[in-house]
């Protein structure tokens, strides 16, 4: 069942990439972090060819649910190892993870305070899913870790929402529309200049004369 599940989830990380109009990636390595009686894995991989300075990462968990601050904890451990080793940290441009677990509660109720959302069609879903995160700044933990490198991190995308009645994540004066507990997500970088992404990776270097 756990294989089954990393897979369905690989699969849904190469289509996020394909969305973003990204090359196809290439594994590169990973990290495994005990957590619990499950395991958080970071795997690097080199989505853009002509740039190998720069890099993406997926989060999986094995046996264990997200967590945003303990994601951001391996997330520190991964950069850190990248600089020992000599290699570039902010080339980070993606993250690919799951959303959910603990952190669902607080999209939840983000959502539950959204006229927007309450309004909302399912196809509106996605949309919304991805505002609410970005507002309520859920993802601080990771933003934490990357200012040290001169970036910051935003959801872009989000795929697979999933939503339960609020009484089910302690929301019981939330009303009885379902609200959004879980996603898969894609999240980018961008640098302090405030350059975007897509600014910044359009073009490789080599191709700029």
């Amino acid at each position: 069942m756990k294989k089954m599940k990393t897979l369905l989830f690989t699969f849904m990380m190469l289509m996020l990439a394909a969305k973003a109009e990204t090359p196809n990636p290439r594994f590169d390595r990973e990290w495994r972090f005990p957590d619990g009686d499950g395991t958080i894995l970071i795997q690097l991989y080199n989505t853009y060819p002509d740039s190998p300075s720069l890099f993406s990462l997926k989060i999986i968990h094995e046996g264990t649910e997200p967590n945003i601050s303990k994601e951001a904890v391996c997330l520190e451990s991964v950069l850190s190892d990248m600089k020992k080793e000599e290699k570039f940290p902010e080339g980070l441009r993606a993250v690919y993870a799951m959303f959910g677990g603990v952190n669902a509660r607080e999209l939840a109720l983000a959502a539950s305070k959204s006229k927007e959302w309450k309004n909302a069609s399912v196809s509106d879903y996605s949309r919304l899913v991805v505002q609410l995160l970005n507002t309520a700044d859920i993802y601080a933990p990771y933003n934490a870790v990357l200012e040290k490198y001169g970036l910051s991190i935003r959801v872009a995308a989000a795929e697979k929402i999933y939503a339960l009645k609020p009484n089910t994540l302690g929301l019981e004066n939330a009303g009885g529309r379902r609200l959004p507990s879980g996603a898969t997500l894609s999240l980018v970088t961008k640098e302090k200049s405030s350059l975007s992404t897509a600014q910044t990776c359009e073009v490789p270097a080599k191709e700029r004369k």
